[in-house]
């Protein structure tokens, strides 16, 4: 993919829409790599790169998410965003 993308030209962003970590157990040092690498072929800097969270990239055993989502099934009651968030930790390392 690496080859083909550097080929091409015009690619003014990149948007990955989630599930780079695999159930939440993926190297995020070779994730970081890879994403460098994709970067670089597509000529574009990393403020043009679009991450979205996938399902896969939750921690499901952080106990505040798992509770919050519990209510959510049982009262129907939106959970506290912040607390969700506290389920991407991870994912958040791609930002720094």
């Amino acid at each position: 993919m690496i080859d083909v993308l550097k080929k091409e030209s015009g690619i003014s962003f990149i948007l990955i829409t989630g599930d780079c970590l695999n159930q939440n157990k993926g190297d995020l040092g070779e994730i970081k790599e890879f994403l460098i690498k994709l970067m670089r072929a597509c000529n574009v800097n990393k403020n043009r790169i679009i991450l979205c969270p996938g399902n896969h990239d939750i921690d499901r055993n952080v106990v505040k998410w798992n509770e919050q989502i519990e209510i959510y099934r049982e009262k129907s009651e939106l959970p506290d965003l912040n607390i969700c968030l506290d389920g991407y930790s991870r994912f958040k390392e791609f930002y720094i």
